[in-house]
């Protein structure tokens, strides 16, 4: 008889192999790498100054493979090497374009064939199922490089004045793009960025980080495809990134409008993910920080180099929200019903994200009961939420926070890079279909 080898494990045993799971790959990569770049951080070539501690350096890590750019000190520029800088582009960029995606490059660089776990983790970062891994990794990669390639010439134009102007322009290519945030200015962008200039740059850069590659696909291609009409998806994310822009920036201008229209616009961009900063948020008050915290909250698309609940998710959960206060029914986009699936994975994922951002700011409230920031508990909620939404924005609190402290929000940071529904299938374990149905009973709602 015919033995099936594939379905069963080396030992000849005939049990089935059981790989790992998509989740469980998605958080492995990361962690691995987040340990990794905290041991070369640990190094006296990577450093200006003394050493960064354990916990440090592994915030640090943690803060540019997940693309957030939270940093554990005060000045970072003054504290990494050259070498440090290098090492820290290194880690945002395979961060930006994905662990799980560059481990199936490297597999398949060295002749190995991509698993199919492997294949699903990438098909859910990435939003296309219909793709072959191999042309899915190449076209990653190459727009990637491409966009920062080009954003990285013209903000060595905006910079030819400055000394090391060019590794200034390839390290905030890379980080806008990757919607990092990490700087290699002492004083921040300030005066490095203006609208004119390199800030406009910067801001294009984060927008197309934002929205998605497989968005990005599309707009890209729609031009050699006469001029063929955008999916749903795509149009969905453009106005909703598009709206998101103008009424935060409109909302923050309302809140301080002391600040200017260039302000405003910046961080209501930066916000969605990115944690580029003019300056300190000193200035902030309690509106403009909530405000912050709500775009930190829905954050970019899916499939891009940012995060939060993101973008359609978030309009598929009010959509449905509106639906069922109407009698329910379809939840509709145009003309186009969306999948039942669908709309309870979203209203699923919304959940679990704010979910999770309660229990991390439960967590980050024990460790830090008199937290250093005059605003207080808000000061708390508004670093959790940079944390979980890796965006890095930051009223300053990370650099003062106790190890035990800065340990909470480098998984806050791991847990938002691979994403909650991800993190709680780690946590849970897969669903088992069972053959029992259960009797069906009602509860009191509302």
């Amino acid at each position: 008889m015919e033995r099936n080898v594939a379905s069963s494990d080396s030992s000849g045993s005939g049990r089935p192999r059981r790989g790992l799971s998509p989740p469980t790959v998605a958080v492995l990569a990361y962690a691995t790498a987040a340990v990794a770049g905290a041991a070369l951080f640990r190094l006296d070539a990577l450093n200006a100054r003394e050493p960064l501690g354990l916990v440090d350096a592994l915030f640090l890590a943690a803060s540019a493979v997940c693309v957030t750019g939270l940093s554990p000190v005060p000045d970072l520029a003054a504290q990494l090497s050259p070498l440090g800088e290098g090492v820290l582009l290194l880690l945002v960029q395979l961060g930006g374009i994905g662990i799980v995606l560059l481990g199936a490059l490297l597999l398949r660089m060295l002749g190995r064939r991509v698993g199919s776990r492997h294949s699903a983790a990438i098909a859910e970062n990435y939003g296309d199922h219909n793709a072959l891994p191999l042309n899915l990794l190449l076209d990653v990669v190459a727009t990637t490089l491409a966009i920062e390639g080009i954003g990285a010439l013209a903000l060595a134009w905006c910079w030819r004045d400055l000394d090391a102007g060019g590794w200034h322009a390839v390290f905030h290519a890379v980080s806008a793009f990757c919607n990092a945030g990490f700087t290699t200015f002492a004083g921040g962008l300030e005066g490095h960025a203006p609208p004119a200039g390199a800030g406009g740059v910067l801001l294009l850069l984060v927008v197309l980080g934002g929205l998605g590659f497989n968005v990005l696909r599309e707009l890209l291609r729609r031009p050699w495809r006469g001029g063929r009409p955008l999916s749903l998806h795509a149009r969905l994310v453009v106005r909703l990134t598009a709206l998101l822009i103008v009424g935060g920036a409109i909302g923050l201008f309302i809140c301080d409008p002391g600040q200017g229209a260039w302000h405003a616009l910046f961080l209501s961009i930066s916000a969605r993910t990115a944690g580029f900063q003019l300056d300190d948020l000193v200035w902030a008050g309690a509106p403009t920080l909530l405000l912050l915290l709500a775009l930190m909250v829905i954050g970019a698309s899916p499939a891009s180099t940012g995060g939060g609940i993101k973008t359609s998710n978030v309009a598929i959960f009010l959509r449905s929200i509106v639906t069922q206060m109407r009698g329910g029914g379809d939840v509709l986009f145009g003309e186009r019903a969306l999948h039942e699936s669908q709309v309870r994975q979203a209203v699923a994922l919304a959940a679990s994200y704010i979910g999770l951002l309660l229990l991390f700011v439960f967590a980050l409230a024990c460790a830090v009961p008199a937290p250093a920031d005059p605003r207080g508990f808000l000061a708390l909620v508004f670093e959790t939420g940079s944390a979980l939404g890796t965006v890095g924005l930051s009223t300053g609190l990370s650099c003062s926070l106790e190890p035990p402290a800065k340990l909470i929000l480098t998984v806050a940071m791991l847990a938002g890079r691979v994403g909650p529904l991800t993190l709680l299938l780690f946590l849970g374990g897969q669903a088992r279909p069972s053959a029992l149905r259960y009797p069906r009973e009602r509860l009191h709602l509302g």
